[in-house]
């Protein structure tokens, strides 16, 4: 079975018809299982025999010519109109998703306003669905785990911050849709960052920052954590901080950013976001 890169690599080349192709994994495997082309070095030589070979596999698998561009990152429904099966896509249906929870805040989508807050309740939907300009305030989480957990913590927020949009940083793919609403959210729209307070947490902060100022969201007492701290993991600390960029010495990096790595390097701090929250009260820094 073909994969979603392995037909486009035959796609282009039936619309380009180059004699010569770059042997990368994909012209290997057709050379290999399916005699397609004959080596020449790091190249592939093809003829036009091997070009009705290359029109015969990609119609097994799509129902239109070569000729047509499709693209392969939609849903299956869509699909279903180019693919004889489906899941050739590379489509991941929760790859772009956007996770929310709420305490209060309704999610303001394009067809009106859902009602999610409830405990233990997240709502994930794509971006196109929101009505992006009414987001007047969002939380942005790292952990999957303290999303779930919303309620048992948002308390420790500054009550202004409490009625907030929280919404997963997510993994993968998703990051990229998190990034993509950061950058559509409106200038006037508070956005904050929770994260780990370890050397990995506040290097994910700056890579938001750099999309838009926000503010992080720290524990209300984090001037006051040292290495001997009952919830520090030091073993954490010593992988991340050889694997991080050292924020402390960058000038053009914010200043409460540069304080805060500056004071997680020096007292070697790694602390999950899970334990943050036991921890107690938290701040948020501008």
């Amino acid at each position: 079975m073909m994969n979603g890169k392995q037909l486009n690599v035959i796609k282009h080349a039936i619309q380009s018809k180059k004699k010569v192709v770059e042997l990368n994994q994909t012209w290997l495997m057709l050379n290999q299982d399916f005699q397609v082309g004959v080596k020449q070095g790091r190249e592939l030589l093809l003829s036009h025999r091997d070009y009705e070979m290359l029109t015969a596999i990609y119609q097994r698998h799509i129902k239109v010519a070569p000729s047509v561009n499709i693209t392969l990152q939609q849903d299956r429904m869509t699909l279903v109109d180019y693919l004889k099966d489906e899941k050739v896509g590379g489509f991941n249906v929760f790859a772009d998703q956007l996770v929310f929870a709420s305490v209060s805040t309704d999610l303001p989508l394009k067809t009106g306003k859902a009602t999610i807050a409830f405990a233990g309740m997240l709502a994930t939907t794509q971006i196109e669905n929101l009505d992006i300009p009414a987001i007047q305030r969002i939380i942005i989480i790292e952990n999957g785990a303290m999303m779930s957990r919303v309620f048992d913590w948002y308390m420790q927020l500054p009550i202004e911050w409490q009625s907030s949009l929280f919404v997963y940083r997510g993994h993968g793919s998703n990051i990229k849709t998190v990034v993509k609403l950061l950058k559509q959210v409106s200038m006037s729209c508070l956005v904050a960052f929770y994260g780990d307070f370890d050397p990995y947490g506040i290097n994910i902060a700056s890579h938001f920052y750099k999309i838009r100022p926000l503010a992080l969201i720290v524990p209300y007492i984090w001037k006051e954590i040292r290495a001997t701290h009952i919830d520090n993991n030091i073993h954490k600390y010593m992988k991340q901080i050889v694997q991080s960029r050292d924020l402390a010495v960058d000038q053009e990096e914010p200043i409460v950013l540069r304080e805060l790595f500056h004071h997680i390097k020096t007292n070697q701090i790694a602390i999950m976001q899970e334990n943050v929250n036991r921890i107690g009260r938290l701040m948020v820094l501008y």
